[in-house]
């Protein structure tokens, strides 16, 4: 009898200890990320202290929170160095991660991508939270420099995707997103590029076969042979609010947003200014097929800065300006407003 209450009590201890999440300190626990990912539960925070990880980190499947302690200005992870040369994005949530596996507060850097795609960060069937980081300097041949999301539910949010390129006639420099459900929200896309004098589509965002939320989101300096800033064709949904788009460029269609493959484009309380071909002169937005849908928004040049091919739908709602958004300093990336124009917020503002 007392054997057996002493296994009860030991089995309910173990059963306790199982089900309860640990926080995991590197280098304090473990000495590299990948280490203490190897080592985790579910459930478990995995703390980065401050410094350069010189490594390429995988998940592994697992719903963890990995995150550094003071931000991604004072934590990089460097996956220049892959110990398999064919392995060379950054971070891997590959295996089926969901919601609540979360990457936050780190600069993803110098990432070569995996067969062509993901750079930074590459995501294949899965649905994790990246948040709070800063995806810059990963280049490579092949799809998706910043990010590469493919048949998974990404949402990227509060996050600098900035100055990562491809070579030419590949797409996404900034955010690749196939066959996916991809939000990003409060996020700067900039300085991103798949080659002006190439095929390469999608400087900052391209999107296939998808369904896309961009909300509170900058595009600017991003550039591409087609879609400067957000290259949308095949995509059931995408829907744009207040955004900015800035200073786009490609080389011949539009360098703020291309509409393509009877894709669905929604955009609401939005900015689109000083986008177009490298070479300047039109067409801040490109409908090539597709529904476009558009209001209270502020387009450079109004309805003559956007080409309207014979196969598209353009609905030019209420709100509509074409005024100077007075950009606070742009010329530095600072795209604040200093001087709100009169019917660009409000549904409800007078005339």
């Amino acid at each position: 009898m007392l054997r057996g209450i002493i296994f009860g009590i030991v089995f309910g201890i173990v059963t306790l200890g199982s089900a309860d999440s640990a926080t995991i300190y590197v280098p304090d626990d473990y000495p590299t990320i990948q280490d203490a990912i190897d080592a985790s539960l579910d459930g478990d925070t995995i703390i980065v202290r401050p410094g350069t990880y010189v490594e390429n980190i995988n998940y592994m499947g697992k719903t963890i929170t990995v995150m550094s302690e003071k931000g991604p200005h004072v934590t990089t992870i460097d996956g220049g160095i892959p110990s398999n040369p064919n392995r060379g994005s950054v971070v891997y949530i590959e295996s089926g991660e969901g919601p609540d596996t979360v990457l936050e507060g780190f600069t993803i850097t110098n990432g070569t991508g995996t067969n062509g795609v993901g750079g930074g960060i590459l995501c294949n069937t899965s649905s994790p939270t990246i948040r709070n980081n800063i995806i810059t300097g990963n280049r490579l041949h092949g799809h998706g420099g910043g990010v590469y999301s493919y048949l998974s539910t990404v949402t990227i949010e509060d996050t600098l995707v900035i100055g990562n390129t491809l070579t030419n006639g590949y797409n996404g420099a900034g955010i690749h997103s196939y066959a996916s459900t991809l939000a990003v929200i409060d996020t700067i896309v900039a300085g991103n590029t798949s080659g002006i004098f190439s095929s390469g589509k999608g400087g900052g965002i391209y999107a296939h076969s998808s369904t896309v939320t961009l909300t509170n989101t900058n595009l600017f300096w991003n550039n591409a042979e087609a879609g400067g800033g957000f290259y949308c064709t095949y995509n059931p949904k995408a829907v744009v609010t207040n955004c900015i788009f800035f200073d786009n460029e490609d080389n011949a269609k539009a360098g703020g947003l291309y509409v393509g493959g009877y894709s669905d484009a929604t955009v609401h309380n939005t900015i689109f200014w000083d986008n177009g071909p490298w070479y300047g002169g039109y067409w801040e937005i490109y409908l090539n097929s597709g529904t476009f849908t558009i209001s209270y928004s502020d387009v450079d040049m109004g309805q003559n800065g956007v080409y309207v091919s014979g196969s598209s739908t353009m609905n030019w709602g209420s709100g509509m300006i074409e005024a100077d958004p007075q950009l606070h300093d742009p010329d530095k990336g600072d795209l604040h407003l200093t001087s709100e124009p009169r019917t660009r917020y409000s549904e409800n503002a007078s005339d």
